[in-house]
């Protein structure tokens, strides 16, 4: 089974950089949100709806890039 993911980048107001994370429930581990692809479901909708589900971030702009980082492979967003 895939595994996609978001890392979002917000820019704050001191020009700072920070990324939105979350936290498993059963690990406490903190992580960039993501999840298992659906069945004909395409990888960016796949993390479109895992960053929703996790993150309550339910708009996003075009993705400015697309990584692995271990197992799962990850779209960039960047944020003002």
């Amino acid at each position: 089974m895939k595994t996609y993911g978001g890392i979002i980048r917000v820019k704050d107001k001191d020009t700072e950089y920070k990324y939105a994370m979350v936290q498993g429930r059963q690990t406490w581990k903190w992580s960039f949100p993501k999840g298992h692809k659906n069945e004909g479901e395409r990888p960016i909708d796949c993390t479109l709806r895992e960053v929703a589900e996790e993150t309550g971030i339910d708009e996003l702009p075009e993705p400015t890039d697309y990584v692995q980082v271990g197992y799962g492979k990850y779209f960039i967003f960047y944020l003002d």
